[in-house]
């Protein structure tokens, strides 16, 4: 998900990113924020806290998070069901 340079013996090109794939990286970035900080459930906020314990950098554990909350977002839509939001049971 990130912009990694290509190098070869003569040059460093930057690696060219689609347009259409620039904004849906960008979008699911800013879906992924507010989930791990300001969501009640805690879910992602409980992941995120548990990578960087591990010792996992930040930008990694949004890549992470990320592909976490698509996970959830196509199942809820594989099985047309609605989202239902349960409390972590303690």
């Amino acid at each position: 998900m990130s912009n990694v340079l290509r190098r070869s013996a003569n040059a460093t090109v930057k690696k060219k990113v689609p347009p259409g794939i620039r904004l849906r990286r960008y979008c699911t970035m800013v879906a992924v924020r507010p989930g791990f900080r300001c969501a009640p459930s805690g879910l992602q906020r409980c992941f995120y806290a548990h990578l960087r314990a591990r010792g996992y950098a930040h930008n990694y554990v949004l890549v992470a998070c990320a592909r976490k909350l698509l996970i959830y977002a196509n199942t809820v839509v594989q099985r047309g069901s609605p989202w239902v939001e349960k409390p972590i049971a303690p």
